[in-house]
């Protein structure tokens, strides 16, 4: 419960600061959902509402599948995880850089979340992260860290085949 209730922290943070320009998709930077149905401005609090109620129906009515229901694509889906990775690691990257320094870290843990990882491979992603670190984190821009950093967990066993939303 405390990891969720991080995770939703950390999420409502970068929604509140996120830059909305990375996001051209009619039912804006909190995905698709209930929340999209409801809230139809791309505005930063009509976002943050948007997951707010998307998390809470998904807790609620127990969705796990997003296919053909509540304004969700399901051509766009993985496209969706890439964006929100790329934006949660941008606008994180000094907190997930020293997560992965450490071997572990509530950024680096809600990082998995939005992959959709198991605990499983959330560990698995501490530890490589850790293993990896001068390969991946010792580059200076997140775009970078971001394409290394995806190309080393697809070509995980671990990670591909816990974590729904890697691609």
């Amino acid at each position: 419960m405390k990891l969720w209730i991080t995770a939703l922290s950390v999420l409502f943070c970068t929604l509140a600061t996120a830059r909305t320009d990375y996001y051209r998709s009619p039912y804006g930077m909190a995905g698709c959902g209930l929340g999209s149905l409801l809230m139809n401005d791309n505005t930063k609090v009509d976002q943050t509402l948007a997951v707010t109620i998307n998390s809470s129906a998904s807790q609620i009515f127990n969705i796990s599948s997003t296919e053909s229901s509540s304004n969700c694509q399901v051509d766009d889906a993985m496209g969706m995880a890439r964006l929100e990775s790329k934006v949660y690691l941008e606008i994180n990257f000094a907190h997930i850089v020293k997560d992965a320094a450490q071997g572990g870290g509530a950024y680096l843990r809600a990082f998995g979340e939005i992959l959709g990882c198991n605990e499983l491979a959330k560990s698995h992603l501490s530890r490589l992260s850790r293993l990896s670190f001068d390969a991946i984190f010792d580059h200076s821009t997140p775009d970078t860290v971001w394409q290394l950093l995806n190309k080393e967990m697809i070509s995980d066993q671990t990670m591909i085949g816990h974590c729904s939303r890697l691609s």
